[in-house]
């Protein structure tokens, strides 16, 4: 494997250019603080992905108003330029990075300050888990799956206000239709008791007789006439809702006869299948039964020339001339070479029938799955529909006879109304107080005509309001679907929790093993991002009790086998200084394993060279400085 080459101008400490090379395997980097350590990481997060390409302005030296980073890998070469602007803003001119996947930088680059690290070190699995989903495509299902919860709540709610609103509006409506409806009969009646009583004291006996006769029957005939229109209004709301009802299932007779249609179309082709490869088997088992007569033949003649050859001397049975046994042999060996070829063509035979037999099975499979799954509601949907024309048209005569009902006590109140009215003009010419009744008359005529257009207006008001409450059903229809969106999203985020905490928990089992840790014998994580580990003694361990290099240990450990379940082929793994407080030797064990399963490893170290063991500085993966001029 090549060595990686990183080249980097004005980038953090480093004024001017530098280039570092770095071995496959695990490099590190010691140095103390202020070195340019955390600089030259730097470097290689301008080759990861960024939310935004304006960065922190201590990327780029301040002393320089551009840099630029270059890490080269044989033919492959990735680069980041940077620019500062007038302002003091530091940019990303030009990029070609590493990978695309915005949480490259979150997963290869480990630091003291990390979310991982520090929940890890705290023990503070709920920001684990917040951090672990947000680099996962759980957290687009958490949002989704968060996101319905509050649409669904807030479709509640605005259904329980709408329908609250509308039900508390419907009963006050329903209040001043009783009232306006009092208040009209009260008017009617004081209405009639004071034509009563003018007429009693105006007119004659057998004149108040009449008048009263015919104002009942008047009374009466627009009695009937109110209840006839009401029934007219019935019916005709009832009609149109009976076509529409008419016309869905005729939709759906339509449907069910075109899926009637292709199944018989199918079931015919199927059927049509099967009586072809019924006539290829039938002539697959003529053709067999020729090759086994001729099989049967040819064994008799070879057994016939079998017993030929074991005689002194040959004679032809039709000439009695003698045929040496060289040419009988070649004869018997043409024939049995024949007899063989006839049985490979009758295994093939025998073969092809086979395979036909397995198709018509299938076809006789489907036939019978299409016949089972034939539409069985087409004549139940046509019996409700002529059940459906029936209705209509009853409803329809009905309308009819309503239409001409009322027509025909329309006609009758106006008769009624002409003979009550010439009474009327026959009492009021007898009476005195003639101009005294037209006007109250027309008072009262006034406010029942006022009356009723309130009772009209609160009549529709109330047909809104029922239309209105109707409407609110699309709630339960949209939280219906929302239901469904939402246990779809539960049961992927299950799924994905599952098959993502397999794989970790896989990377850490091997991991623990192979590393051979004091003390701990497996880590994994359960269904709640809780970290749990087991003791060597096979007992599940407490995580407070972990002193804080184990748990440091851990947090690399959890760190690296995330990265490697989610972002497997990243070629590097990045540690900043988060190992500083362990002895070198847990330290240069750690380092060798990781360093074995990445293609680069860089870790830095605070320290200075002398402070590292002579095995590790004989080591030829090793970058030192203690400062940058």
């Amino acid at each position: 494997m090549d060595e990686w080459e990183l080249n980097i101008e004005n980038i953090g400490y480093f004024f001017g250019k530098h280039t570092f090379r770095f071995k496959p395997g695990a490099n590190i980097i010691s140095g103390p603080n202020a070195a340019g350590k955390t600089s030259l990481l730097h470097a290689f997060q301008l080759l990861l992905p960024k939310s935004s390409k304006v960065i922190d302005p201590h990327f780029l030296n301040s002393s320089a108003l551009t840099g630029k980073v270059s890490l080269k890998n044989g033919n492959d070469n990735f680069f980041a330029e940077l620019g500062r602007t007038s302002d003091g803003i530091v940019r990303i001119r030009k990029q070609k990075l590493l990978t695309k996947k915005e949480i490259a930088t979150q997963l290869v680059f480990l630091t003291e300050n990390h979310e991982l690290m520090d929940a890890v070190i705290k023990g503070d699995f709920a920001i684990l888990k917040d951090w672990f989903i947000r680099m996962t495509e759980l957290n687009y299902f958490e949002k989704a799956y968060a996101i319905c919860i509050k649409l669904d709540s807030r479709y509640r709610d605005e259904k329980g206000k709408e329908s609250q609103k509308l039900l508390m509006e419907k009963r006050r409506l329903q209040t001043e239709h009783k009232k306006f409806l009092s208040n009209i009969n009260k008017k009617k009646t004081e209405f009639e008791k004071f034509q009563l009583s003018e007429v009693s004291e105006t007119a004659d006996p057998a004149l108040l007789v009449q008048f009263k006769s015919i104002s009942k029957e008047l009374g009466e005939s627009k009695n009937r006439l109110s209840k006839l229109k009401e029934t007219k209004r019935e019916l005709s709301s009832l009609v149109p809702a009976l076509k529409r009802k008419k016309d869905t299932l005729e939709l759906e007779l339509v449907i069910i006869g075109d899926e009637f249609n292709s199944a018989k179309d199918r079931i015919d082709s199927f059927n049509e299948e099967i009586e072809r490869l019924d006539d290829e088997i039938a002539r697959m088992r003529v053709k067999l039964r020729e090759k086994n007569s001729e099989i049967s033949q040819r064994e008799i003649l070879i057994t016939n020339f079998t017993q030929t050859l074991t005689n002194d001397t040959i004679e032809c049975q039709h000439c009695s001339s003698i045929i040496s046994k060289e040419k009988l042999s070649q004869k018997l060996k043409s024939i049995e070479d024949e007899n063989l070829r006839f049985k490979e063509e009758k295994m093939a035979i025998s073969n092809n029938m086979s395979e036909l037999q397995k198709r018509r099975e299938e076809c006789e499979k489907k036939l019978h799955n299409l016949k089972v799954g034939l539409p069985k509601d087409k004549k139940n949907l046509k019996k409700r529909i002529q059940r459906l024309n029936n209705d209509i048209n009853r409803k329809q005569r009905n309308l009819e006879a309503a239409q001409e009902n009322i027509s025909n006590i329309q006609t009758e109140i106006e008769k009624l109304q002409g003979i009550y009215d010439g009474l009327q003009v026959q009492i009021r010419k007898k009476s005195e107080k003639k101009q005294e009744i037209q006007i109250m008359e027309r008072e009262i005529q006034g406010e029942l005509t006022q009356l009723e257009k309130q009772l009209i207006s609160t009549e529709e008001n109330l047909a809104k309001i029922k239309t209105q409450l109707s409407w609110l059903k699309i709630y339960d229809v949209q939280r219906r679907n929302l239901k469904q969106i939402t246990l779809f999203l539960q049961k992927k985020i299950v799924s994905v929790q599952e098959n993502i905490l397999d794989k970790i928990n896989n990377h850490l089992e091997q991991m623990i093993d192979e590393l051979n840790i004091p003390r701990l014998k497996n880590i994994y994580f359960d269904d709640n991002f809780n970290i749990k580990i087991i003791r060597k003694t096979g007992m599940p361990g407490d995580f407070k009790e972990l002193s804080g290099l184990e748990r440091r240990l851990i947090a690399i450990i959890v760190g690296y086998s995330i990265k490697n379940a989610l972002l497997r082929k990243f070629p590097f793994f990045i540690i900043d200084e988060t190992l500083h407080t362990a002895d070198d030797t847990s330290f240069q064990h750690i380092v060798d394993y990781i360093g074995q399963k990445v293609d680069l490893l860089i870790v830095t170290r605070l320290g200075k060279f002398h402070d590292l063991e002579k095995d590790v500085i004989a080591q030829e993966n090793i970058l030192f400085w203690e400062n940058i001029s």
